[in-house]
């Protein structure tokens, strides 16, 4: 038996209003949907099931067996640093429709209105930060997508410490949310700064 289609939505940061018509006309048939908490909740009246994202090596278990219509809500692109490439890399192509969206990181740059063709950009979610630091100092833009471990303050207290050269940091917080904002510091006023879970760190030399 043919196994369904699988469809990959990127949920960008405007939500609802940040999908594409092609989006939607997944989601509303899906029969199964899988995301995490904030985006399920856009979708609390959907009569599908619905299964928070967990793991990855779960929600591969749960694919290959899972003989619904099924659309995965991931943030963004869902191939930019995303759950895409692991889906890609275990499951047939065939099976995976992918219906992308604006990433936050080109959602930030537009914020802080900023070129960001030239960036360098790097994720520390779930790496250790001695793997990126040398990456950050040599560059002239860095955006850096932080996890809670690896947090503005973390970052920030390394390249002190290797005495980086001065940068512009801008501290971009709850894109796409009413609590929105986007702060220009620089590394040692970094530290003092309070800031949300949601956050991506850009540096401007």
């Amino acid at each position: 038996m043919q196994q369904p289609e699988i469809s990959l939505i990127g949920m960008g940061v405007g939500g609802l209003d940040g999908l594409s018509g092609a989006a939607r006309k997944a989601i509303m048939h899906a029969e199964l949907l899988i995301g995490h908490p904030r985006h399920l909740a856009l979708f609390s009246a959907h009569p599908g099931d619905k299964i928070p994202l967990g793991k990855l090596p779960d929600l591969l278990q749960l694919l290959e067996k899972t003989s619904k219509r099924t659309a995965v809500l991931a943030s963004g692109d869902p191939l930019y640093f995303g759950v895409g490439r692991f889906l890609l890399n275990h499951l047939p192509k065939q099976r995976i429709r992918i219906i992308s969206n604006i990433s936050s990181v080109q959602y930030a740059f537009a914020l802080i209105k900023e070129p960001w063709d030239d960036a360098l950009v790097l994720s520390a979610h779930g790496r250790k930060l001695t793997d990126i630091l040398g990456r950050i100092a040599d560059a002239d833009k860095v955006c850096i997508l932080t996890d809670q471990e690896n947090s503005p303050k973390e970052i920030a207290q390394e390249l002190l410490k290797q005495k980086s050269a001065p940068h512009t940091v801008w501290l971009c917080e709850d894109l796409g949310l009413p609590t929105e904002k986007a702060t220009c510091t620089d590394l040692p006023s970094l530290l003092q700064l309070p800031c949300s879970d949601l956050n991506i760190l850009i540096f401007i030399r």
